[in-house]
Order: structure tokens, then sequence, then C-alpha cells
């Protein structure tokens, strides 16, 4: 579906740019410039680049939501299936350039740092697929992927576990970012 080809654009998208960009600080060590600006420039590069990022991945979606709003004008279409669909590339966006950017800060070259991720998304992807003994380990992998809460919301199903699930990994990357980035700056 165009919501699933848009999830993957989005994906390729910070494997390229969003696991390059604090890499590539690092590289050029641009970083040093930031530590004398006043009122913090480790927090504002992080945040700007966090915003930057989620407003690129934004970007992407706007040709499929100016073509969901034209249709639905002339079509009777589900208010909260639109709505969940909406919850979903949210979380997909957030999901993605959070963890690109937690990889990013973690290593010093950008290439490593997208080949890093694009590994990381594929085991995301196809861990709990391919696995299939023990049943607690493979229950475990569908927890752990993002993908089986993206498709719950795809499916309209807004569930307690995803609001945890995207609670405690935005916690854990807004946690790691910082501590990956002064880990070597120090």
């Amino acid at each position: 579906s165009a919501a699933q080809l848009l999830q993957w654009l989005m994906i390729l998208w910070t494997i390229y740019f969003g696991a390059r960009s604090l890499a590539g600080e690092k590289l050029w060590h641009t970083d040093v410039l930031l530590r004398g600006v006043r009122g913090g420039g480790l927090p504002r590069l992080l945040v700007s680049k966090t915003i930057v990022l989620l407003s690129a991945l934004t970007l992407l979606t706007l040709p499929f939501w100016l073509t969901v709003a034209w249709i639905a004008r002339s079509n009777l279409w589900d208010g909260k299936l639109l709505l969940a669909l909406l919850l979903a590339q949210i979380f997909i966006a957030l999901y993605a350039a959070l963890l690109s950017l937690t990889i990013s800060a973690s290593q010093k070259q950008p290439l490593p740092a997208s080949l890093l991720l694009a590994l990381i998304w594929l085991l995301l992807w196809l861990l709990p697929v391919l696995t299939t003994n023990p049943p607690w380990l493979v229950q475990i992998l569908r927890w752990l992927s993002p993908f089986e809460h993206l498709s719950l919301l795809y499916r309209g199903i807004a569930t307690v576990q995803t609001l945890i699930y995207i609670a405690l990994h935005s916690l854990l990357f807004i946690t790691l970012i910082p501590l990956f980035w002064t880990r070597d700056t120090r």
C-alpha cells in the first residue's frame, strides 16, 4: 500500500541522511565550535538535528496527505482510520529519527553509522518473522520490533502496549543520544 511504501521511504531516508548527521559532526569536529556557545551547545545541536530530521520526514509524507485530503473531499472515509494512519506515520517518523540519531551519535564516521543503522532495521524487520522457537522468544522479538506496533496502528488499533513501547523507546533514545555523543567528545 502507499502507507507502507512511505514507511520504507522514511526508513531509507534516515539510513542515508539521519545516520550521517551527528557522525558527520564528529568527523569534522564541528562539535568543538558548540562547546563555547552560551546557553549550552549540545542540547541546541541535538534539538536542532532532531527538528530538521523530523521536518524532512514530514515533508516526505506531504504528497501522501494532500492526496488523501483531496480524495476525502469527494468520498466518505473513515475518520478514525485516517487518524490511526496518521498516528502510524508519526510513530515511524519519530522512531526512525530517534534511532538514526542514536546510531549516528554512537559512531565517529558517517558510513559505518549508515551501515549499522541499515543492519539494525533489517534485524528489527526480520528477526520476529524468522524466529520460530522458543515461543517466548518469538513474543519478545515481536514486542521489540516497531513493525508489529506499526501494523496494529495501520489496522486502526492503538493499544496501551504500543503506547508503553513508544514511551520506553523514546526515553531510551533520548537518554542514549547525549550519552553516546559525550562519550567520545570528552
